[in-house]
């Protein structure tokens, strides 16, 4: 049985030393990097000397998608950011790694139920 097997099936309390350190290692990770956009499966498990296969296992573990948990972070950080008037929400969209402002409003509303510029406004009443 491997290591992926013993995540899966097992509590954290029966979880190898490594697997229970990264399961409060990973996350803690992922939050502070989490507007990087060099942000990825592979970055993340070069940095806990693991592979990808086992990150994945891990994140799985804590019930975690890492592509959507990375999406609704950067979603929360960039709705925080629209309380300021100042830049643009396609500034807004750009600094939190949403290359397109169509796709990131599409996101945006599936996730808060309202346009960014709507959430803008909300807000700022």
């Amino acid at each position: 049985m491997g290591s992926t097997a013993v995540l899966d099936r097992a509590g954290p309390r029966s979880a190898s030393p490594l697997a229970r350190t990264l399961r409060e290692r990973i996350p803690s990770y992922l939050e502070r990097h989490f507007a990087s956009p060099d942000l990825t499966a592979a970055s993340v498990a070069r940095a806990h000397g693991i592979s990808e296969r086992y990150l994945y296992a891990v994140l799985a573990s804590l019930d975690i998608s890492l592509g959507e948990w990375v999406r609704n972070r950067r979603l929360a950080a960039a709705a925080a950011d629209l309380q300021d008037p100042g830049p643009t929400v396609s500034a807004v969209a750009h600094r939190w790694g949403f290359a397109d402002h169509a796709h990131f409003s599409r996101l945006f509303r599936a996730r808060y139920g309202m346009t960014p510029t709507d959430w803008r406004q909300g807000r700022s009443l």
